[in-house]
């Protein structure tokens, strides 16, 4: 659910988007598309401040959900010049065990540069 004051929310394919953000939040879709590293780099460039990018870390082969074509680790993760990086337990998959994790980026946006 959004705040009242969140503006402008968008949803389709970044690469086609015009317009900017001040926060740009991306949630369980970067481990779905062809090429991550330039969907991160253009959701930076829509962002004013910030994008906040969330997905699954590290997930295993043998609980990997059909449409996941990428699976990221923590050297991935820096190499997207993030101000902050967080791994938490997942509350999903039915993560019995807290082995199953997810990441949370934080990557600059234009102002920050």
């Amino acid at each position: 659910r959004f705040s009242p004051s969140v503006k402008n929310v968008m949803h389709g394919d970044i690469f086609e988007e015009s317009l900017e953000y001040d926060y740009c939040m991306c949630s369980h879709v970067v481990e779905h598309v062809t090429d991550p590293e330039a969907f991160v780099a253009r959701l930076a460039q829509l962002c004013r401040h910030a994008a906040f990018i969330t997905a699954p870390f590290a997930e295993p082969s043998w609980l990997q959900t059909p449409g996941h074509i990428n699976v990221f680790d923590l050297d991935r993760l820096k190499a997207w010049g993030p101000t902050h990086i967080e791994i938490r337990d997942s509350f999903g998959w039915g993560n019995q065990d807290d082995s199953l994790k997810v990441f949370v980026v934080e990557i600059p946006g234009q102002l920050a540069h």
